[in-house]
Protein backbone atom coordinates (compact mmCIF):
# COMPACT_ATOMS: atom_id res chain seq x y z
CA UNK A 1 0.00 0.00 0.00
CA UNK A 2 1.12 3.48 -0.81
CA UNK A 3 0.56 6.14 1.82
CA UNK A 4 -2.11 8.72 1.00
CA UNK A 5 0.37 11.62 1.16
CA UNK A 6 2.56 9.89 -1.44
CA UNK A 7 -0.49 9.21 -3.62
CA UNK A 8 -1.47 12.89 -3.53
CA UNK A 9 2.11 13.96 -4.28
CA UNK A 10 2.25 11.61 -7.28
CA UNK A 11 -1.21 12.80 -8.39
CA UNK A 12 -0.06 16.44 -8.46
CA UNK A 13 3.35 15.55 -9.86
CA UNK A 14 1.76 13.71 -12.79
CA UNK A 15 -0.27 16.77 -13.74
CA UNK A 16 2.73 19.10 -13.34
CA UNK A 17 5.00 16.80 -15.35
CA UNK A 18 2.40 16.68 -18.12
CA UNK A 19 2.32 20.47 -18.10
CA UNK A 20 6.14 20.66 -18.20
CA UNK A 21 6.18 18.13 -21.04
CA UNK A 22 3.75 20.35 -22.97
CA UNK A 23 6.02 23.37 -22.46
CA UNK A 24 9.19 21.56 -23.54
CA UNK A 25 7.67 19.75 -26.50
CA UNK A 26 5.85 22.81 -27.83
CA UNK A 27 9.12 24.78 -27.64
CA UNK A 28 10.83 21.99 -29.58
CA UNK A 29 8.07 22.08 -32.19
CA UNK A 30 8.35 25.86 -32.52
CA UNK A 31 12.10 25.53 -33.10
CA UNK A 32 11.50 23.08 -35.95
CA UNK A 33 8.29 24.76 -37.19
CA UNK A 34 9.60 26.11 -40.50
CA UNK A 35 11.96 23.27 -41.31
CA UNK A 36 11.40 20.11 -43.26
CA UNK A 37 11.31 16.78 -41.51
CA UNK A 38 14.87 15.51 -41.64
CA UNK A 39 16.82 12.77 -39.97
CA UNK A 40 18.27 15.32 -37.52
CA UNK A 41 14.79 16.44 -36.44
CA UNK A 42 13.64 12.86 -36.00
CA UNK A 43 16.70 12.04 -33.91
CA UNK A 44 16.22 15.15 -31.74
CA UNK A 45 12.60 14.21 -31.07
CA UNK A 46 13.51 10.61 -30.24
CA UNK A 47 16.26 11.76 -27.86
CA UNK A 48 13.88 14.28 -26.27
CA UNK A 49 11.21 11.62 -25.69
CA UNK A 50 13.74 9.16 -24.30
CA UNK A 51 15.32 11.65 -21.89
CA UNK A 52 12.03 13.11 -20.70
CA UNK A 53 10.29 9.80 -20.11
CA UNK A 54 13.36 8.27 -18.50
CA UNK A 55 13.36 11.18 -16.07
CA UNK A 56 9.65 10.69 -15.36
CA UNK A 57 10.07 7.00 -14.67
CA UNK A 58 13.10 7.70 -12.48
CA UNK A 59 10.98 10.13 -10.44
CA UNK A 60 8.28 7.48 -10.15
CA UNK A 61 10.91 5.02 -8.99
CA UNK A 62 12.11 7.43 -6.31
CA UNK A 63 8.61 8.32 -5.10
CA UNK A 64 6.84 4.97 -5.07
CA UNK A 65 9.36 2.26 -5.93
CA UNK A 66 8.53 2.31 -9.63
CA UNK A 67 4.92 1.19 -9.52
CA UNK A 68 3.04 2.63 -12.45
CA UNK A 69 -0.69 3.01 -12.33
CA UNK A 70 -3.00 3.84 -15.20
CA UNK A 71 -4.18 7.06 -13.64
CA UNK A 72 -0.59 8.41 -13.71
CA UNK A 73 -0.69 8.31 -17.50
CA UNK A 74 -4.19 9.81 -17.55
CA UNK A 75 -3.12 12.66 -15.27
CA UNK A 76 -0.03 13.19 -17.43
CA UNK A 77 -2.29 13.56 -20.49
CA UNK A 78 -4.60 15.89 -18.54
CA UNK A 79 -1.58 18.07 -17.72
CA UNK A 80 -0.61 18.19 -21.40
CA UNK A 81 -4.16 19.08 -22.45
CA UNK A 82 -4.37 21.76 -19.75
CA UNK A 83 -1.18 23.36 -21.03
CA UNK A 84 -2.28 23.32 -24.68
CA UNK A 85 -5.78 24.62 -23.91
CA UNK A 86 -4.93 27.24 -21.28
CA UNK A 87 -1.36 28.45 -21.86
CA UNK A 88 -0.17 27.61 -25.37
CA UNK A 89 -2.00 30.44 -27.18
CA UNK A 90 -0.31 32.95 -24.87
CA UNK A 91 3.12 31.32 -24.83
CA UNK A 92 3.48 30.75 -28.59
CA UNK A 93 4.19 34.43 -29.45
CA UNK A 94 6.76 34.52 -26.65
CA UNK A 95 8.47 31.42 -28.06
CA UNK A 96 8.58 32.99 -31.52
CA UNK A 97 10.10 36.22 -30.17
CA UNK A 98 12.74 34.31 -28.19
CA UNK A 99 13.68 32.21 -31.21
CA UNK A 100 13.87 35.29 -33.47
CA UNK A 101 16.16 37.07 -30.97
CA UNK A 102 18.38 34.01 -30.68
CA UNK A 103 18.57 33.70 -34.48
CA UNK A 104 19.69 37.32 -34.79
CA UNK A 105 22.45 36.80 -32.22
CA UNK A 106 23.56 33.53 -33.79
CA UNK A 107 23.78 35.21 -37.22
CA UNK A 108 25.92 37.98 -35.71
CA UNK A 109 28.22 35.43 -34.07
CA UNK A 110 28.62 33.51 -37.34
CA UNK A 111 29.29 36.76 -39.19
CA UNK A 112 32.08 37.65 -36.75
CA UNK A 113 33.58 34.16 -36.95
CA UNK A 114 33.38 34.13 -40.74
CA UNK A 115 35.28 37.43 -40.88
CA UNK A 116 37.97 36.09 -38.55
CA UNK A 117 38.26 32.92 -40.61
CA UNK A 118 38.52 34.90 -43.86
CA UNK A 119 41.28 37.07 -42.34
CA UNK A 120 43.14 33.97 -41.17
CA UNK A 121 42.80 32.36 -44.60
CA UNK A 122 44.12 35.49 -46.32
CA UNK A 123 47.11 35.63 -43.98
CA UNK A 124 47.87 31.94 -44.50
CA UNK A 125 47.64 32.38 -48.31
CA UNK A 126 50.09 35.28 -48.11
CA UNK A 127 52.45 33.21 -46.00
CA UNK A 128 52.25 30.33 -48.46
CA UNK A 129 52.81 32.65 -51.39
CA UNK A 130 55.77 34.30 -49.68
CA UNK A 131 57.18 30.90 -48.76
CA UNK A 132 56.78 29.65 -52.34
CA UNK A 133 58.37 32.83 -53.74
CA UNK A 134 61.37 32.56 -51.45
CA UNK A 135 61.83 28.84 -52.07
CA UNK A 136 61.84 29.25 -55.87
CA UNK A 137 64.57 31.92 -55.73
Amino acid sequence: MIVLAVQIRIFLLSIIIGWIYGICYSFLLVIFMKRKITLFRILIEIVFQFVFHSTVFYLLYILNNGTFRLYYALLFIIGIIAYYKLYYPYVLPLYCKVIDCVKVHIKRIFLVFSRYISIIMKVSKRKRRLHNDTSTN
